[in-house]
């Protein structure tokens, strides 16, 4: 098991990811749909989100797929992204989704494999636009002096 005191979500991630490719195979994450197919999959669907605009496509880089999503609505709390993040991820994951949360400076990112036990894919969403930036200081304040305040 791991010794640190806190364990990161990027590092959590990344245990499960190994794990996932222990379990199912190397190639777990090249299988069917392709890429290219689960790329289109996930653009139709974020554009059909209220509140939400794909910023240019889906790419993928280093073997995973990424995408930008520009949010336009006011970010109260967690759930307002979390609920972005998976309403498109439970249209595009058939049986099997893992998802880690990083609050970045000015953004939401969230890591995620997902699929089916035969296959899947590997990607970060990244949520961004000025109500998410706004959100991301006010909780980057309120984790960093100990504040007890929802941001």
């Amino acid at each position: 098991m791991v010794n640190d005191e806190r364990l990161m979500p990027s590092a959590l991630f990344g245990m499960m990811h190994e794990l996932i490719k222990e379990r199912l195979g190397e190639d777990w994450a090249t299988g069917s749909p392709s890429v290219d197919e689960f790329m289109a999959t996930l653009a139709i669907n974020a554009q059909s989100l209220d509140g939400v605009h794909l910023v240019g496509e889906p790419e993928l880089f280093q073997g995973e797929v990424r995408l930008t999503l520009w949010i336009d609505f006011p970010v109260i709390d967690l759930g307002d992204v979390d609920e972005v993040a998976f309403e498109l991820f439970g249209r595009v994951a058939p049986e099997m989704l893992l998802s880690t949360r990083t609050v970045g400076e000015r953004t939401m990112e969230y890591r995620f494999l997902a699929g089916s036990l035969e296959s899947g894919h590997v990607g970060e969403l990244e949520l961004i636009g000025p109500y998410v930036a706004e959100f991301a200081r006010l909780h980057g304040l309120r984790r960093a002096d100990h504040h007890r305040f929802h941001a």
